[in-house]
């Protein structure tokens, strides 16, 4: 009796680990396939993560600036309009508590708040990419963010985000490498 209730609890939090793992999936490659694509500028700096490999830590150089900033707390979860600019690349218009019922937003948390400035924690950091190209990509991307456009693509659906693309000087990273 004793040995199948544990049997029970096991299977159980086994399923639920999958379950967890496999909807994470799923969720990244919904907005994958559905999201509209957004570009942000990017300034490198790359660090190692040993137990999810090499990434590109990414910078952004994006802020809000709100007459209400006043309302809002650091670490309030929060939900930030995007507005593609004429350049192409976008940029957070506004800020809302609730989540807007049209347009492309992101959800995410207040990392700051500086004057009428609001700063957040981005949710699309970090850049991995395959340990083959890593070093070179490494020196590539730091070669060329200095003078060179280097930016990213989001995909964004329903608060959503996930990094489609590094580019470096107009080509995706691994083509830029492989030219």
């Amino acid at each position: 009796m004793r040995k199948s209730i544990f049997f029970i609890i096991f299977i159980l939090c086994a399923a639920a680990q999958l379950f967890l793992s496999v909807s994470s999936v799923v969720f990244n490659e919904r907005v994958l396939a559905r999201g509209e694509v957004h570009r942000f500028r990017t300034v490198p700096v790359d660090p190692y993560d040993p137990f999810r490999g090499k990434y590109v830590d990414l910078d952004f150089d994006l802020s809000l600036t709100s007459s209400d900033s006043g309302r809002y707390q650091d670490g309030e979860k929060v939900f930030v309009i995007l507005e593609r600019g004429a350049d192409g690349y976008s940029d957070f218009s506004s800020i809302s508590d609730t989540s807007p019922s049209a347009g492309n937003f992101i959800k995410m948390e207040i990392d700051y708040i500086s004057g009428d400035e609001i700063y957040f924690n981005i949710p699309f950091d970090r850049y991995y990419i395959d340990e083959d190209y890593a070093e070179e990509a490494e020196r590539a991307y730091q070669r060329e963010s200095i003078g060179t456009e280097t930016y990213i693509e989001v995909r964004v659906l329903n608060g959503r985000s996930v990094i489609e693309e590094l580019f470096l000087g107009g080509l995706p990273v691994i083509d830029y490498l492989k030219s």
